[in-house]
């Protein structure tokens, strides 16, 4: 098994585990499984299996492949739909992270909290290269805005904040 196949995590309690993508689970057969714990996969799990005991490592962390998806803790690495995304909306860089932009900037209709006021809202939905969903704001000075133009002419690269969905 590829390594880029699946990432180590730490979960809520301190620990860590192991996270497998969506092709790592599309490459197991009809009964494959994945234990969180260790990272390997194994046969002879149904599909919606949870909590078999791993035969690597001997924790009840194996869940089936449609378990791990219900769950969320498969993760997408569509680096094709990631680019196409960006080729179409854009790129933006926040905390040394990069996001591909899902849709163009949008004014919001949000209420905005007292200490932005005199700001308004943009936001778009966007993905990290994993493919975790996100919805990225930026708020902009109403005078800036309306002076603006073409909102095209906006410091689209300072978001405001990145919020998983």
């Amino acid at each position: 098994m590829m390594a880029s196949l699946k990432m180590k995590y730490q979960n809520r309690s301190g620990g860590t585990g192991w996270r497998p993508s969506v092709p790592l689970l599309n490459s197991l057969g009809e009964s494959g499984g994945f234990c969180v714990n260790c990272g390997e996969d194994t046969d002879g799990i149904a599909p919606d299996g949870m909590r078999y005991p791993c035969p690597h490592c001997g924790k009840s962390k194996v869940y089936g492949k449609g378990s791990l998806i219900a769950m969320k803790v498969a993760y997408r690495t569509d680096a094709e739909l990631y680019s196409q995304f960006v080729e179409q909306h854009g790129e933006i860089i926040h905390a040394g992270i990069s996001y591909a932009l899902a849709s163009d900037p949008e004014l919001s209709n949000h209420v905005l909290p007292d200490h932005l006021d005199g700001y308004v809202e943009w936001t778009a939905s966007a993905m990290d290269i994993y493919g975790n969903e996100y919805v990225i704001k930026w708020h902009f000075d109403a005078t800036l805005s309306r002076e603006i133009d073409d909102a095209g002419n906006l410091p689209w690269d300072r978001p405001s904040s990145v919020i998983p969905v």
